[in-house]
């Protein structure tokens, strides 16, 4: 076993770095305004259930089952909510804890395999990240780039258990076991980083399979370990009755290939993932920095090969078979990890990619979890330059990276906006459907529900009974009162955040303008909005439409305040209008449809209250894609009649002040507001600002 991981660990230098790499990712943080994707906040909205006491329903806590990591980031970014506000700052804290732990455990990795300097220089690396590494650092999932810490401790202390030949390794096995079962039970993508982590340490421990004490280690260190690393995501399964070792409903191996791959096709994804997918990943606004800096990093590890290639000659005595196995377990890892990661990513299914994006990290988060082990050889190669003595050569390396990392993390930086911008609501209650109807139930209904519910398991009949059972016993009036206990925003604003089945009160039928008028009919006086906003926009979304059944229902308002609802409703419904078979997400707009469907509405039906509700419902998610979030509102302003692009604005502006944790007033200066005003054709800030400070009203 080598002695480079015996020499003692820099921990001071580990705490510098991690401190310079907290208030980089504290100024991205507060830079990063409205990147707020549904899943994100939904896990805020976990933290923000903890802080405020309102009943789980443990079932639904994951929101995705096969993402149980993200049940961490909610209970992580809980204590942060109630010391600094239920805010998007709080929340991506828990992503920077994520951060830190990686960068701490990569640094521990390093120092283990290939000594204290690398371990140093690496984790410089780490922390003055590109771009886009730094702005996922900040974002909160449970997912991909929060798999790393795991990942790397996992491989720190495998790679010292099956490599010690000469003296017992109790502790070393015991924590890898522990080490790669939380890997594993932490996400799914963890399963990459195992499993060349699996085949390696299979080729280092070879030599080791004759001693009995390695089997020993096994039974006795390892499997406990691991037994004990189970136990939390164990645990998280049992509690959230969750299955999470499906991927969308199927076996993680039914995402690789398809029947429409080919080996071209595989051999062409693999080969585009180097040619592009890292280069996007680091999302540079000049696509050159990143090449030239991959390449560099690619021309250090071009020569770190050719340098321990001349080793086979230097220590031609110690066999060849002992030079490649040491090079296995020093090194093998930093080039084992990138191949596999590659490979699955060539074989998997069209879904995942790596897009071409400049300012959304999710759009190449597939491919981050590499970036570190990519940049690793330039530190590599400067530390054996340090080493033997040529420091200014290893500064002439290392020096050009650590400034084009750090220009990277300061560019995601906005001072305007650290400076101006208010706190924003880390939180989206009309995600909390199912929640709020579990929170509902009397506590012993309650009570004896979740006992139900998670006897129930992962049985999908079962979890259909049981789902069937809430939809029984909860009501529209119990559900209304968690919301006025929870949600202290505006009452008006309720019924377009809160559309059936939210409130329990049956499920609008799809489009079919006869069904949804008889289904409206069965719902009592008091939430008789609730459904006209909900049956308007199951119509305006209707993949099939027919005009004359529509205007005729458009036209049934019985009063003023149900004529306003069905306009607002259809509103709300354009959005969902799309076409080509793409996702049905707001995401996605179909201006020409929007425009037919909203030309042929009656005369009698307000447009000024469709094209508001349209601005409202934008105004809520606009943005957290920031670059396709600026396409949508743009796609919708191109396709506006003239006439109603007040309503719309004064609409955006009232959906937009839902995003603040303190609502603005009208003559905010927030930048983000103001970002807005750009994309809006002149002469509307008025109407923008007046929903911005409260309005209500269309016009």
């Amino acid at each position: 076993m080598s002695d480079i991981g015996t020499k003692r660990f820099p921990w001071r230098a580990m705490f510098i770095i991690a401190f310079c790499s907290l208030l980089l990712r504290i100024g991205t943080n507060l830079s990063r305004v409205d990147e707020n994707y549904a899943e994100g906040i939904y896990r805020g909205s976990v933290a923000k259930a903890l802080a405020d006491g309102l009943p789980l329903w443990p079932r639904h806590i994951a929101e995705i089952p096969h993402v149980p990591g993200s049940i961490y980031v909610g209970y992580i970014a809980w204590p942060f909510y109630k010391l600094l506000g239920p805010t998007t700052f709080s929340l991506r804290m828990a992503g920077t804890i994520f951060h830190l732990a990686a960068l701490a455990a990569f640094m521990l990795l390093l120092h283990k395999r290939l000594g204290p300097r690398v371990a140093v220089f690496g984790g410089l690396l780490f922390a003055f990240a590109p771009p886009g590494f730094a702005k996922m650092a900040v974002l909160s999932y449970g997912d991909h780039v929060e798999s790393l810490p795991f990942i790397f401790f996992a491989a720190a202390y495998t790679l010292d258990w099956v490599e010690s030949r000469e003296r017992p390794a109790w502790r070393a096995a015991f924590l890898a076991g522990f080490g790669v079962a939380f890997a594993v039970g932490f996400h799914l993508q963890a399963t990459v980083g195992i499993a060349a982590l699996a085949a390696l340490s299979a080729l280092v421990a070879i030599p080791r399979f004759v001693q009995i004490r390695f089997w020993k280690e096994l039974f006795i260190g390892f499997l406990p370990g691991a037994a004990l690393g189970a136990l939390p995501a164990v645990l998280i399964y049992q509690y959230t009755t969750c299955s999470a070792l499906t991927l969308w409903g199927k076996s993680p191996t039914a995402h690789l290939g398809g029947e429409e791959a080919s080996l071209a096709g595989m051999i062409g994804k693999f080969a585009g993932l180097w040619r592009d997918g890292f280069a996007y990943s680091f999302q540079w606004p000049d696509r050159w920095m990143a090449d030239a800096e991959l390449l560099f990093a690619y021309a250090c590890a071009a020569y770190l090969l050719f340098q321990w290639i001349r080793s086979f000659g230097a220590d031609a005595k110690s066999g060849s078979l002992t030079i490649v196995h040491g090079a296995l377990a020093t090194a093998g890892f930093f080039v084992v990890y990138p191949l596999v990661f590659s490979v699955v990513y060539g074989i998997s299914s069209s879904n995942f990619k790596v897009e071409d994006s400049l300012t959304n990290a999710l759009e190449v988060r597939y491919a981050l979890p590499v970036v570190p082990i990519l940049l690793l050889p330039i530190a590599a190669a400067a530390a054996k330059f340090f080493d033997s003595g040529k420091k200014a050569l290893a500064i002439c390396i290392l020096a050009p990276a650590l400034a084009l990392g750090i220009a990277g993390s300061l560019y995601t930086w906005d001072l305007n906006i650290i400076r101006r911008e208010p706190a924003r609501r880390g939180w989206l209650w009309e995600e909390f459907d199912s929640h709020f109807m579990v929170a509902s139930l009397d506590p012993r209904v309650r009570e004896n529900f979740t006992i139900n519910d998670y006897n129930a398991g992962a049985n999908p009949e079962e979890a259909a009974r049981m789902q069937s059972f809430l939809w029984q016993r909860s009501t529209a009036a119990g559900v209304m009162e968690v919301i006025r206990k929870y949600d202290n925003s505006a009452e008006w604003t309720w019924p377009l955040r809160y559309l059936p089945p939210r409130v329990p009160v049956g499920m609008p039928p799809a489009g079919d303008a006869v069904k949804l008028l008889q289904w409206l009919h069965t719902i009592p006086a008091e939430y008789k909005i609730y459904g006209c906003v909900a049956a308007a926009s199951a119509l305006a979304s209707g993949e099939t439409y027919a005009p004359a059944a529509a205007s005729a229902f458009m036209a049934r308002a019985a009063n003023p305040a149900e004529g306003r609802a069905l306009a607002r409703g259809f509103g709300h419904g354009l959005f969902e209008v799309v076409s080509d078979g793409a996702p049905r997400r707001i995401r996605f707009f179909d201006g020409a449809k929007a425009a037919e469907r909203l030309s042929g509405l009656p005369p009698a039906i307000d447009r000024a209250e469709v094209c508001f509700a349209m601005g409202f419902r934008l105004g809520i998610v606009v943005n957290e894609f920031f670059t396709p979030g600026d396409w949508l509102i743009e796609r919708v302003v191109n396709n506006f009649p003239p006439d109603q692009i007040g309503p719309f604005a004064r609409g955006l502006g009232a959906g937009y002040r839902m995003r603040f944790l303190v609502p603005p007033s009208d003559d905010s200066e927030s930048p983000g507001a103001a970002r807005l005003l750009t994309l809006l054709p002149p002469g509307v800030a008025k109407e923008f600002r007046a929903g911005l400070g409260g309005s209500e009203q269309a016009k």
